[in-house]
């Protein structure tokens, strides 16, 4: 489903059209890790009048709070700006992944205190801001929080369902550790006592608690669905 934002005396059959000719145009590419200087690089190459655009994705400022493709065209006066919005269905693997790294580094850490130790605010953080910025959510979610708008998904609600899911994946998990250690002692090279952790709670995450999982990716699909309907009114939707 494609979304146009409809300016001025435009009709939909000509933002289609524009977006069209404009995606035939000639492409360059550049791709590397964040941090890497693409935006920096792409500076030298394209004039002044672009260059004020991408100089807001450049170092610490830059952010990735949804994938843009950010094309531009001089037939468009310096005030015009035309957007469309392509909506994709929501994606729990990215959940999955961030989820899944958080929970295994933050068990090893505490693996001396399980019994004592209870998910906090920045759990949720490094869950909701993922260093890799696939997703930047955090403030997002606590600011509505904070205003107590209707519906939209609590973080004492997330907290809730993760401290559950970490109860159940730390339930003897340093018995079940010692027993494959001492079964991996013939093993080489040797893996780490982290490594042990991480194969452990990957099973217990995959094979005995999907229905603690599905509900924290219900918590997420329903953030998806206030995003979503956010950017949709700022677009001023046309069906």
């Amino acid at each position: 489903m494609t979304q146009l934002n409809q300016t001025n005396t435009f009709t939909i059959a000509e933002l289609t059209a524009f977006f069209r000719n404009q995606e035939a145009a000639p492409t360059i590419e550049v791709t590397g890790p964040s941090g890497s200087g693409k935006s920096s690089t792409l500076t030298t190459v394209l004039p002044n009048s672009s260059n004020r655009l991408l100089a807001r994705n450049v170092g610490i400022i830059q952010t990735s709070l949804i994938y843009t493709l950010l094309m531009l065209n001089e037939k468009l006066m310096p005030d015009k700006v035309l957007i469309r919005v392509k909506v994709k269905a929501f994606d729990a693997l990215l959940v999955k992944a961030e989820l899944t790294e958080t929970l295994i580094e933050f068990i090893y850490l505490n693996r001396d205190d399980l019994e004592e130790v209870e998910v906090e605010d920045t759990f949720l953080k490094r869950i909701l801001d993922p260093e890799n910025r696939a997703y930047h959510y955090y403030n997002y979610v606590k600011k509505n929080n904070e205003a107590g708008v209707e519906g939209f998904p609590g973080l004492d609600t997330l907290q809730e369902k993760i401290q559950d899911l970490y109860l159940k994946v730390t339930d003897g998990l340093r018995e079940e550790v010692r027993e494959r250690e001492k079964e991996g002692k013939s093993l080489h090279p040797k893996p780490k006592k982290r490594d042990f952790y991480e194969k452990v709670i990957n099973e217990r995450l995959d094979d005995k608690l999907e229905n603690e999982i599905k509900s924290i990716y219900g918590w997420f699909e329903q953030l998806y669905a206030f995003v979503k309907n956010e950017i949709l009114d700022i677009c001023d939707r046309q069906e």
